[in-house]
């Protein structure tokens, strides 16, 4: 007799999935949830799509610290610039130079 079975690979049971949102608006018990914590921690039930705040908590960083760590140079200029006065904006293209402000920045972005 053919025996199939013997050498066919186990198939794990599909894992659940729950997202971040879920995790932060559920209502479960204490037991409920300590049961969920065990459920993650053991790979049975899988987690996605968690929130900012969730990964921010989990890494121990600040949700500002967070988005921060993704702002090139080029954003933190802009963010300045958007901030400043007029009067700082002049300020700012005296000192550093009219000529290199429009040599290095205004000219190339202009043609």
């Amino acid at each position: 007799m053919l025996d199939t079975t013997s050498h066919c690979p186990t198939i794990a049971p599909p894992r659940r999935v729950i997202r971040g949102q879920f995790l932060a608006k559920n209502r479960l018990t204490n037991d409920a949830r300590a049961r969920l914590a065990r459920e993650i921690f053991i790979g049975t039930v899988e987690v996605a799509d968690l929130t900012v705040g969730q990964v921010a908590r989990l890494c121990r960083v600040s949700r500002a610290r967070m988005y921060r760590a993704n702002r090139t140079p080029t954003d933190t200029l802009v963010a300045a610039w958007n901030a400043a006065s007029k009067a700082h904006r002049i300020e700012f293209a005296q000192r550093v130079g009219v000529g290199v402000v429009w040599d290095d920045a205004v000219g190339p972005a202009v043609g």
